[in-house]
């Protein structure tokens, strides 16, 4: 789905239940679906990307797996730690549950920098900016980090990148008898 064909479903719907790969559909106290709650899906795919900079712009239908991999390519990462591979970016974002990952680069609210999000109008409301001092006022990503698209549905996203570690090793924890 666009973005503008997502403005269009927001708008012209009495509700709506925003709808990733349903990775953390439990989390959320899922909607029933009913005649009157239509289901929309943001885009999907990078916008932009800049290695130097250690941004990436990409839909929130993105899943974390293709984030990860054009990150990859320049030996950078974004700390997203979804449950599941499939997760897409606006899913985890939506849900704001940090993994392991949150002890060293903070919380996942923390990799968000810009936001772009349908209201309920179908107006695309945008927060913050792709830098990281960039705050006056509301901090609207942060904000839509763990609103479970209450305030919005997540159509687009500009996250920090970080550099990928060469080596990882993970250590087991021993049990003593």
């Amino acid at each position: 789905m666009d973005l503008s064909a997502l403005q269009a479903a927001v708008a012209g719907a009495d509700a709506v239940v925003a709808v990733g790969a349903r990775t953390q559909w439990a989390s959320a106290n899922p909607v029933s679906a009913t005649a009157d709650v239509v289901e929309v899906r943001a885009p999907s795919g990078v916008v932009a990307y800049e290695p130097a900079d250690m941004t990436i712009t990409a839909g929130a239908g993105t899943p974390v797996a293709e984030l990860d991999a054009v990150l990859a390519e320049h030996g950078q990462q974004c700390a997203l730690d979804p449950r599941d591979p499939k997760a897409t970016v606006g899913g985890v974002l939506a849900c704001g549950l940090s993994g392991i990952r949150r002890l060293r680069h903070g919380p996942v609210r923390d990799q968000l920098l810009e936001v772009r999000f349908v209201a309920a109008d179908g107006r695309v409301v945008k927060g913050g900016g792709p830098t990281v001092k960039n705050v006056t006022g509301y901090d609207f990503p942060r904000l839509m980090v763990g609103s479970f698209g209450t305030r919005g549905v997540l159509a687009q996203v500009t996250l920090r990148g970080r550099p990928r570690a060469e080596h990882v090793r993970a250590l087991r924890h021993a049990h003593l008898d």
